[in-house]
């Protein structure tokens, strides 16, 4: 099988680069502790997990199971694989959040691990979900050096030419029974027209990243079938709310300002009421995405029934505008990506026009993902187009990460890339974090979107991302992962 991903790999070590190509790739080749299956999560290498008290967890693994070069899967690869994950040097974005709370992990025996955590952990078998474990070696200490790509997968390495394709077979020998095909080859295509035109050639046999303005063709062909599945990956806006001179902010005449309007709710709220979501996503997304009024999409936990997109009211942004001081406006610059998110500067045009249109004259500047999000994170910029997709499948992943006050400490707040700060937003945040009924761990998590979302307006939901895959006609693809084409849920279409 023939693959053509939009996105290229920056490197197969499951460890060095918390990045969707990589955990696509990577996820045929390592397995987890725990994964997701259809919104549930699963057992991986492990097969069942207890929480013994509000700081302990026992993991009982999976026996008989075998790397790829044949060593024998036990408790140590476990251990070995969390402590090389906090070592790893120079990762663009580390997988270290998902495991700084835990404390110590220790091997129980050759299939039972114990993990103790510094603070009660609910989420700790959800997380381990993003950890891909690896074969212990000789190192004392796990380092960023060249690591064996060899895991547990379904899959094994058999080649990889940068920039050009990885070719993957088939693991013969895999505890999960054998794997859908004998080989793939996944070759990433990012131009939009060549990844179609890669299918309808025949040369790749799926493709993932649907462009909107491509699906119509793809899906009146009887010869491919197209698929579309809300990924939950919210796109929103974030603002500077902490500088008073914010570097991109000009008053109405180009003057650099003195102070900083996003540090006033009704500016922020204005901007909220001026951008007209369902145009959003019915033009410039072609209706693959769903307007966003929260953190995540229906169906995830922490989603609020009674909480739906801001309405589009110009007018109300006008008046908003005027009563904090701006009744002429001012001058802003909206930073984006040009190639991370669907029609990602697209959206940013449009945003640009629809503020333009109520007094806030927008001009945009995009870059390149890897050079955009490490000068997002520098605080370069004072109004950003961003995205995020919850791993855990609820409104925590967020609301630690970029609503949360930043704390390095603490570990939380690491993408608030605005600094909103509310302290009883972060004790919510924080509640929810140590509370092991789900019914309050909920609830918390709802007050702190309300609070966060509806009243502080801390950033701004615009809409959540629907991915699209094409793919011949003789297949059938049921997609496991939210954006990854995971090749075992490819399968070859029953002939009648």
């Amino acid at each position: 099988m023939h693959i053509g991903t939009a996105g290229d790999v920056t490197s197969l070590d499951p460890h060095f680069h918390n990045f969707g190509p990589n955990i696509s790739v990577n996820s045929h080749i390592f397995d987890r502790l725990t994964y997701y299956d259809k919104g549930q999560l699963q057992p991986g290498l492990a097969i069942q997990w207890t929480s013994q008290n509000e700081h302990q967890w026992l993991f009982t693994l999976r026996e008989k199971v075998r790397f790829h070069d044949g060593k024998t899967f036990t408790a140590k690869d476990v251990v070995f694989s969390f402590h090389r994950v906090r070592n790893v040097k120079k990762s663009p974005s580390s997988f270290v959040p998902y495991i700084r709370n835990i404390k110590d992990i220790r091997a129980v025996g050759d299939y039972q691990i114990e993990i103790e955590t510094y603070e009660p952990d609910p989420l700790l078998p959800k997380l381990l979900s993003m950890i891909a474990i690896v074969s212990e070696t000789e190192q004392e200490e796990a380092t960023n050096s060249e690591l064996k790509i060899v895991g547990t997968g379904p899959y094994q390495l058999a080649l990889w030419k940068k920039n050009q394709h990885i070719k993957l077979k088939a693991n013969p020998n895999y505890w999960g029974g054998p794997p859908q095909w004998a080989e793939i080859t996944i070759t990433p295509i990012p131009n939009e027209t060549a990844r179609v035109a890669a299918l309808m050639s025949g040369d790749v046999d799926i493709i993932d990243h649907v462009p909107t303005q491509m699906v119509s063709l793809l899906s009146k062909n009887d010869h491919y079938t197209y698929q579309q599945y809300s990924s939950g990956r919210l796109i929103y806006l974030q603002m500077d709310q902490e500088r008073d001179n914010s570097p991109f902010i000009r008053d109405s005449l180009g003057i650099a300002m003195d102070h900083n309007p996003f540090k006033d709710v009704r500016v922020r709220q204005a901007v909220s009421k001026a951008i007209n979501r369902d145009e959003l996503v019915n033009i410039i997304m072609d209706q693959m995405a769903i307007p966003a009024g929260q953190l995540v999409p229906e169906g995830f936990a922490g989603y609020l029934k009674n909480l739906g997109p801001q309405a589009y009211d110009p007018e109300g942004a006008k008046a908003l505008l005027s009563s904090a001081g701006y009744a002429k406006g001012f001058q802003l610059t909206l930073h984006a990506p040009h190639d991370r998110y669907v029609n990602d500067e697209k959206i940013a045009f449009a945003i640009a026009a629809m503020l333009s249109k109520v007094g806030i004259y927008t001009h945009v500047e995009t870059l390149p993902k890897t050079l955009y999000f490490k000068q997002a994170s520098d605080l370069k910029f004072s109004f950003m187009l961003l995205g995020w997709a919850s791993g855990t499948r609820d409104a925590f992943s967020p609301l630690k990460s970029f609503v949360h006050s930043h704390d390095r400490v603490k570990g939380y707040g690491f993408t608030n890339r605005g600094r909103y700060h509310n302290k009883h937003v972060d004790q919510w945040i924080e509640q929810a974090a140590t509370t092991f009924d789900e019914d309050q761990r909920v609830a918390l998590m709802q007050r702190a979107t309300l609070q966060a979302i509806a009243s502080d307006y801390a950033l701004l939901p615009l809409h959540f991302q629907v991915n699209g895959w094409a793919y011949k006609n003789n297949l059938h693809y049921i997609p496991r992962y939210m954006s990854h084409v995971w090749s075992e849920s490819v399968v070859p279409k029953p002939v009648n």
